[in-house]
């Protein structure tokens, strides 16, 4: 097939985001420096969760220097640490400002209420008060009231209230929280394009904190990306489950038949050696053992819907919490087994765009010279991940 430059060229892409930090903190100094923010930091830092966390020595009362306001529009999320002296310092003020006009629209902004509650925040009670009346005092009636919507902004933002809850315990609540909307190194290292945004859908889908058994399945056509999505969900998620396996349903059943579907996946799971399956009811100890953990349980590639009722016949034969993801490229298997579905969409014109360039030209956009041509085989690939690589290559 030919295919025609002759259509309108542009070479107005947007350009790609390239986050310099995955976090931005925002926190009085004076309350949390040297105790909880210093604590938290160190958690984000250990887990490879790029921080931003400001220079002690910079001088307070100055305007926020060149160096804050660039880390905060370089930042993938901020969390916003809220204390009684937040807003005595003007610098947050402005900080918080920045953080909402950068992030809001993203949904990226955590705030943590830290000896006080929502409420003081939303309605600028107690310590805050006292602050606003100092600001008064130096400040002109747009400015005090620029910084009052902000707090009111944040505080109706859902978040933690740091009060009656023991540190450890609230530090590792927020990292997982972090640890949902910051993709790992090794997938921004393969210029996963579009994943984020489905990723998203998906943990949504999840409801992790819910005890609930969920059975999701992930559906779309071959080469869309259902077992990349799996598979970076397991690497994200997987440490807060008690087991977590990828299984190969298609290729276990064309290779060892549907009968030892089971035991595979018992093995899998449980890590026995071949002399104990010899003579045990697979599915009974399947269950026995599932029934008693909170599992995450990847079942990619399904075809039949006997692999299905072998595999996770239904909820109860798994622990509360557990998380059954299934990808699929027939929807029908999942309406009639009672899933939940979730269609991954096709990559849209600018994530296909990119991804194409990145394949040919290793760069994020198409140089000038080369974008009519290049929109010719984003066309041809109709969106389909596999389809744009493949072409690039």
């Amino acid at each position: 097939m030919a295919l025609s430059t002759e259509r309108a060229s542009s070479s107005s892409f947007p350009r790609a985001i390239q986050w310099k930090y995955d976090v931005f903190l925002s926190f009085s100094g004076e309350d949390t420096r040297k105790r909880f923010t210093a604590h938290l930091y160190e958690e984000l830092k250990y887990l490879g969760i790029r921080t931003f966390l400001d220079n002690p020595e910079l001088e307070i009362g100055k305007p926020i220097p060149a160096e804050l306001s660039s880390a905060i529009t370089e930042s993938r999320l901020a969390i916003i640490v809220i204390s009684p002296n937040y807003a005595s310092s003007t610098w947050c003020l402005d900080e918080l400002l920045q953080i909402l006009q950068c992030m809001e629209a993203r949904d990226t902004v955590l705030p943590i209420f830290y000896d006080l509650e929502p409420s003081d925040v939303r309605k600028q009670t107690g310590s805050l008060a006292k602050a606003f009346s100092d600001h008064e005092k130096r400040f002109d009636t747009n400015k005090l009231r620029d910084w009052k919507a902000a707090l009111t902004k944040v505080a109706n933002l859902i978040g933690w209230t740091a009060k009656d809850k023991d540190e450890p315990g609230l530090i590792k609540e927020i990292v997982q929280k972090v640890q949902t909307k910051v993709p790992p190194v090794f997938w921004e290292s393969k210029k996963l394009v579009g994943i984020e945004p489905r990723l998203e859908q998906l943990y949504s889908l999840l409801d992790i904190d819910s005890d609930d058994v969920h059975f999701i399945g992930l559906c779309g056509m071959d080469g869309i990306g259902k077992t990349t999505i799996a598979k970076i969900a397991r690497k994200t998620l997987g440490d807060k489950f008690d087991v977590s396996r990828f299984f190969s349903v298609k290729m276990v059943s064309e290779k060892h038949g549907l009968v030892n579907l089971q035991r595979r996946l018992c093995k899998s799971l449980m890590k026995k050696n071949s002399e104990y399956w010899d003579n045990i009811d697979e599915e009974a100890t399947m269950i026995n053992f599932l029934f008693q953990k909170k599992v995450l349980l990847i079942l990619d590639d399904v075809d039949d819907i006997s692999q299905l009722e072998n595999l996770c016949g239904n909820r109860d034969w798994f622990g509360p919490g557990s998380r059954i993801i299934i990808t699929t490229a027939n929807e029908k298997l999942l309406i009639t087994h009672g899933v939940k579905i979730f269609k991954v969409p096709e990559l849209d014109a600018n994530e296909a765009i990119q991804l194409f360039s990145l394949k040919a030209f290793k760069r994020d956009y198409p140089d000038k010279k080369f974008t009519a041509l290049s929109r010719c085989f984003v066309d041809c690939a109709n969106g389909l991940p596999l389809a744009l690589e493949v072409l690039g290559s």
